[in-house]
């Protein structure tokens, strides 16, 4: 279990990991997503390590056949914490198959 510091930072370093990811991929994919999470949601970038989720179907609604490279894109940025055992978790989580939840 993770104490509310080490969450915290967590949530930080997954979220400017998306958001790194999505501006690569172009500034209106990027702007797409967060409106949607927002709209859909209420919740933004920061809050996608509580709730996975919700960027997993955005991505997969929005662009089901860039999802693999914008996956890419986002695990280049966590590398350096790829041993971080909530950041395996959440590309482990990304990396699932899309059911039909997701």
């Amino acid at each position: 279990m993770l104490d509310q510091n080490s969450k915290n930072k967590t949530r930080s370093i997954i979220g400017l990991a998306i958001e790194k990811a999505l501006l690569e991929l172009g500034t209106e994919e990027g702007k797409n997503v967060v409106k949607q999470l927002d709209s859909n949601y209420q919740c933004y970038l920061f809050d996608i390590f509580d709730n996975p989720q919700h960027l997993k179907q955005i991505l997969y609604k929005l662009y089901p056949t860039k999802y693999s490279k914008i996956l890419h894109l986002i695990e280049k940025q966590l590398k350096e914490f790829s041993e971080n055992e909530p950041i395996k978790y959440f590309i482990n989580y990304m990396k699932e198959p899309k059911s039909e939840g997701a």
